[in-house]
């Protein structure tokens, strides 16, 4: 894998980034640039606070995975001092960055995330008409109520003649059965 440098741009924010492998990585110095922060250590700060948003890959990690030198990849993310240690950002912790971040930059980040997220939104306008024809009021579900109360009423009367019936015609069975043995 080998190092690209170049600009990752997001909701018309363009910041400098690194891309190994694909994906990009900044510091939490070029988030804090990014969003407004006074030092990096406001970034590490919400990162910790947070942790379990963000990818947490270190520095290390990073050079394992690349061919180049490490001072390379300093140079690339424009930071001299950074320890192996340190936390690297990918292009969904920026997202996630600035959605948690407070001030003015953050803010406008997070209008300007949402605004897209409205955009994609749909809302379906249904016709009253045919809103009020699938809807059922409360008197057609009490006439349909009623009409199955009475349906079962009518089975629950026939189911008790027919026991009637069967009732009359095992005693007629019964009588014929007795009066078959007498006249043996």
């Amino acid at each position: 894998m080998e190092l690209q440098v170049g600009v990752y741009k997001v909701l018309g924010i363009e910041l400098g980034m690194v891309s190994i492998d694909g994906k990009f990585w900044c510091t939490g110095g070029q988030l804090a640039k990014l969003f407004g922060s006074s030092s990096a250590d406001t970034i590490n700060r919400a990162y910790r606070r947070n942790r379990r948003r963000f990818s947490g890959t270190r520095l290390a990690d990073l050079l394992s995975r690349t061919i180049c030198p490490a001072q390379d990849l300093r140079k690339a993310l424009g930071s001299k001092q950074l320890r192996k240690d340190a936390v690297m950002y990918n292009s969904r912790d920026v997202l996630s960055m600035g959605l948690i971040l407070n001030g003015d930059e953050a803010a406008a980040f997070q209008s300007d995330v949402l605004d897209m997220i409205e955009a994609q939104a749909t809302f379906d306008m249904v016709p009253r008409e045919q809103l009020e024809a699938a809807l059922m009021t409360n008197k057609q579900l009490a006439d349909m109520k009623e009409a199955l109360q009475e349906k079962l009423d009518s089975v629950e009367d026939r189911m008790t003649k027919m026991e009637e019936h069967l009732g009359i015609a095992a005693s007629n069975a019964g009588r014929t059965l007795r009066l078959v043995r007498e006249t043996k």
